[in-house]
């Protein structure tokens, strides 16, 4: 069997969205999401305090209770890399 004409093919759909849903049904561009993460971002330096970074998970969390956005934790952790959200782990 010849190997050559074996290939991996990449999805079609792998470019993200740049879209989240709300509770509702209506569309919220990344922009929106990122801006706010900004400014969590802000908040967190101007307190410095023990907890530096907040889990994806819980920021999920944050945004469903209080703009009703529903937003995929891989997602939002993808969102938390482009703008130098997540924290350093060091090995013991």
């Amino acid at each position: 069997m010849d190997t050559s004409s074996l290939s991996k093919k990449k999805h079609s759909n792998s470019k993200t969205r740049g879209f989240c849903y709300t509770v509702n049904g209506d569309k919220v561009p990344d922009e929106f999401v990122i801006a706010e993460l900004i400014k969590i971002k802000e908040h967190l330096n101007m307190y410095v305090s023990k907890q530096k970074t907040i889990g994806s998970t819980k920021l999920c969390a944050y945004f469903r209770k209080n703009y009703g956005i529903i937003i995929n934790h891989k997602k939002m952790r993808r969102l938390k890399h482009e703008i130098g959200l997540v924290g350093k782990y060091t090995k013991h």
